[in-house]
């Protein structure tokens, strides 16, 4: 998410969830129709992440709040943002209370800037987490929503609001989320680009979507030449995406057709890359968790060998 000036001229306004005050100390991010603050209640010294969303995304903020929810009835894992309170709208007397969706949760926590072993451990376990126990694909693992936390130390991902679930899971998302893509298309997988570019019917959610954009979120966190790339590509899909109506067929081939550049097999980095990303998209389905966790463990300890060590 990136910073805009109205939000920022909301930060000095307070919110009210469940008729406690929350007063905003920072913004953490802007998005579509979202604005993420820092905030405290006025009995506690913790700080709290508030995502604000706006009428035009309440079917986001319920799909994201039934997978906090179904976070919040498992044994905690850290690196995961638990769910504090919500609100279907705010208390009167918060500004826009009656076009308002409130999320709160813990932790607040930064941008992670290098990705090191361990922290490529720390996220493979909540991947597998979500695949696993939870039965749902996280749906949009890129750098801005891999993040640490600063009291803890701990590699956090977020963002849950494209998450997806898996056949067998207890998450149920509003019909009209579950019939389209909402994750960022530069990490997409190759499912889900030919669906979308040949206007098909969306990918069906895999955990090799998650694994596929977490191996790609590396290549982009390693090298800061395709990170340099990475960002003009991704302008110039938004544009596709932001004509009306948007053209998401030529969005998704733009976007494979820069992958396959940067994955050219005549260099070396590309063709170590290229492979790590082939092993991704054949992940195997979690309904085998032996098969499953033999894939994943092997795919994590590859990639791990590609980062910073530590």
């Amino acid at each position: 998410m990136d910073r805009d000036a109205s939000a920022l001229q909301l930060e000095s306004r307070p919110l009210l969830l469940g008729g406690q005050e929350l007063s905003p100390l920072g913004l953490l991010g802007v998005g579509r129709g979202v604005v993420v603050y820092r905030v405290r209640r006025a009995t506690s010294t913790e700080d709290l992440a508030c995502k604000v969303f706006d009428a035009s995304r309440a079917t986001a903020f319920h799909s994201e709040l039934a997978v906090l929810t179904a976070i919040a009835s498992e044994a905690h894992v850290p690196g995961l943002p638990m769910l504090e309170a919500n609100s279907p709208a705010p208390g009167p007397g918060a500004p826009g209370a009656e076009a308002q969706h409130l999320l709160l949760t813990r932790p607040v926590a930064t941008r992670l800037e290098h990705l090191t072993s361990s922290s490529v451990l720390h996220i493979f376990h909540i991947l597998s987490h979500l695949h696993t126990k939870l039965k749902v694909v996280h749906g949009d693992v890129e750098p801005k929503h891999l993040a640490v936390d600063p009291a803890s130390g701990t590699v956090c991902l977020l963002d849950l609001g494209s998450a997806a679930p898996l056949s067998g899971s207890r998450v149920v998302l509003p019909e009209a989320r579950a019939r389209r893509y909402s994750g960022t298309l530069l990490f997409a997988s190759d499912d889900v680009l030919s669906a979308l570019a040949e206007g098909a019917q969306p990918a069906a959610p895999h955990p090799r979507q998650d694994m596929v954009a977490l191996v790609k979120t590396a290549c982009v966190m390693v090298h800061g030449t395709i990170a340099k790339a990475a960002a003009g590509r991704a302008e110039a899909v938004a544009q596709q995406l932001a004509q009306q109506p948007p053209d998401i067929a030529r969005a998704a081939s733009m976007v494979r057709s820069f992958w396959e550049q940067q994955l050219n097999a005549s260099t070396a980095a590309g063709c170590v890359w290229s492979e790590l990303v082939a092993d991704a998209h054949n992940i195997p389905g979690s309904e085998d968790v032996a098969l499953y966790a033999r894939a994943s463990q092997q795919l994590c300890g590859q990639l791990a060998t590609l980062v910073c060590p530590g």
